[in-house]
């Protein structure tokens, strides 16, 4: 297990994410920037449907004299080259549930200090594939764990 908890964190989240059956029977590609792998994320339809897990900006809420409040921000984006964006809803709605299920559970990690899980926003984003005419249509989400450290 990775040392430091905001690893844990989002390592625990991809988890989640490939455990679920409507991901795990949609996503083709996985892109999470974990492990030895290292994959270059770009809007090619040969990869979709795709799902990849990045960092975000977080921050540092609020700082007491026996804890700290930290966020940590993660950007979820699934990509899909149909032109019906249906399968993008059900992966938005998918990660919808995975996040309220992680907000009662904390994903395993309350232990360590994670207190909340939050899907915080998401949006629709229509690229220009790679090569050809087609389009790549995105969901960008973000996603907060927050956590409470002692200090």
């Amino acid at each position: 297990m990775p040392d430091c908890y905001l690893t844990r964190g989002r390592e625990a989240l991809i988890a989640r994410l490939q455990a679920d059956d409507t991901l795990s029977e949609w996503v083709r590609a996985w892109f999470t920037w974990s492990g030895d792998r290292q994959v270059r994320l770009v809007a090619d339809p040969a990869h979709c449907p795709y799902c990849g897990v990045a960092p975000d900006d977080g921050g540092d809420d609020q700082d007491t004299n026996a804890s700290s409040r930290v966020t940590q921000g993660l950007v979820i984006a699934f990509g899909n080259d149909a032109m019906d964006v249906a399968g993008l809803e059900s992966a938005l709605a998918a990660l919808r549930d995975i996040c309220q299920a992680a907000r009662d559970d904390a994903l395993g990690l309350s232990g360590e200090g994670l207190v909340d899980v939050r899907l915080r926003s998401w949006r629709w984003i229509a690229l220009p594939a790679e090569s050809g005419s087609r389009v790549v249509w995105t969901c960008e989400c973000t996603v907060e764990l927050r956590w409470r450290r002692t200090t």
